[in-house]
């Protein structure tokens, strides 16, 4: 079989990995000249509108977030920089041979389904396939929440998508919109150089800072914690956190800045050891949820006022498949109907990876889904029917609404679990003894799963 892939970023080419390992033919379409997807930078596109910035860098740990059978390299920091993270993509390439499934400049500009596979158009012509994979990530069409009185701005509004380098923001004075990664690192790099800073939260956030007790955050998201009541684990995350805030300098992080109980459901978790202390120290203003646009000033929940002349709204980017029959899926900005979301029900041969939004690393959720897929499309995996798959997603989707939370966000050990069990690779304390300490206490890895 000949599955085509869109993209040869991380999840393109763990795609194409997993699929040869099942004795599948790989053919990966990328649009740009280079491997690596966001973790490339371009100078030359500052400010263009390329996901990546200067100084990016990973929010989760070196030792959670490679694939299972490529360690990043230990010599890094424990939350490498973009072009390590990148560097580790081309070795992981080069290692198991994939750029030769990689066509480089060859963007997919139409991809539609027939009773034999897919039809694959690009410039350069038309192929066929006999599925495909979606690997495209969920960074695509930038996303900026409808805000009155942007029509009539003398301000200039962005998006994160715009963002490179923070010198062209010198002397401005700027609104950060968002409480993610990026809002976080952006206004923290701001505070530097631009005249004034406001980061304005829009939901509950908590800032978790990098190293908690000495170690990387995510390395306490751990088989053993989850065997604790969730109250207990909550007292325990928030213990933790204020010790690391008082080596921080900021003896209690909620006089500075309104946080949301570690338990809240639904609270979005930020790694951003920064953000509090600037805060205390008045470098950033943090401001609530903007709900309007002035001339030149954004109007906050509060009903208070900043004058900018920036607005940057790092608030996530839309679902969006302009290569896809537009009635072929039902794709809402910030929500797709994926049973265990991979699979469409009723759209056969197409499967879907990494289009979700992770609590955790991304490359261990990539690879466990490209591992399902390869095995449904070799056939040593079978899929329930489609009106089962339907119910499963109206059940999930009826869970999380009830709870508050993002039906679209998958949390590392819990999906890793998951999906694992269904190709039986679900580590097992019984079966390997010597593991135990490792599987209990230590980090989450891929590498646990083969």
């Amino acid at each position: 079989m000949r599955i085509a892939v869109i993209g040869a970023g991380a999840a393109g080419l763990v795609s194409a990995k997993c699929l040869r390992d099942e004795g599948l033919e790989p053919i990966v379409f990328e649009r740009t000249r280079e491997l690596g997807g966001l973790w490339n930078w371009h100078p030359e596109l500052s400010g263009g509108g390329w996901p990546a910035y200067r100084s990016l860098r990973a929010n989760t740990s070196r030792q959670k977030t490679p694939f299972s059978e490529l360690d990043l390299d230990p010599d890094l920091p424990d939350f490498p920089a973009r072009a390590d993270v990148l560097t580790y993509l081309h070795r992981y390439a080069e290692r198991f041979d994939l750029r030769r499934h990689v066509r480089f400049e060859a963007e997919v500009l139409r991809a539609q389904p027939d009773e034999e596979g897919w039809q694959i158009e690009t410039a350069a012509g038309s192929e066929r396939a006999d599925a495909l994979v979606v690997a495209t990530g969920a960074f695509g069409t930038p996303f900026v929440p409808p805000l009155p009185g942007r029509e009539s701005l003398r301000i200039e509004l962005v998006h994160s998508r715009d963002y490179s380098v923070p010198e062209s923001f010198a002397g401005r004075d700027v609104v950060v919109i968002g409480g993610g990664s990026s809002a976080a690192d952006i206004a923290v790099e701001l505070a530097g150089h631009a005249r004034s800073v406001a980061l304005s939260i829009p939901a509950p956030t908590l800032f978790v800072p990098k190293y908690v007790d000495g170690r990387p955050y995510d390395h306490r998201a751990t088989r053993a914690a989850r065997l604790l009541p969730r109250g207990v684990r909550a007292r325990r995350e928030e213990a933790a956190i204020r010790r690391s805030y008082r080596a921080l300098g900021v003896p209690d992080p909620r006089a500075v800045l309104p946080m949301p109980p570690f338990a809240l459901p639904g609270a979005r978790t930020t790694p951003s050891g920064s953000v509090v202390p600037l805060v205390a120290a008045g470098a950033i203003v943090a401001r609530p949820r903007t709900v309007a646009l002035e001339r030149d000033a954004a109007v906050f929940a509060d009903g208070t006022r900043a004058r900018a002349d920036v607005v940057l709204a790092a608030t996530g980017y839309a679902f969006s498949f302009p290569f896809l029959p537009a009635d072929l899926l039902d794709v809402a900005p910030a929500r797709l109907d994926l049973y265990k979301l991979v699979f469409p029900p009723g759209v056969p041969r197409l499967a879907f990876v990494a289009m979700c939004r992770v609590s955790g690393p991304v490359p261990p959720i990539a690879e466990m889904q490209a591992r399902w897929i390869a095995r449904v499309f070799s056939g040593r995996a079978t899929l329930p029917p489609p009106a089962a798959m339907r119910a499963a997603i109206a059940a999930h989707r009826s869970r999380h609404a009830q709870a508050g939370t993002d039906p679209m966000r998958a949390v590392l050990l819990d999906y890793l679990d998951d999906v694992g069990g269904l190709i039986s690779a679900r580590p097992r304390l019984s079966t390997d003894p010597r593991r135990v300490g490792e599987l209990l206490f230590g980090p989450v890895r891929a590498a646990q799963y083969r």
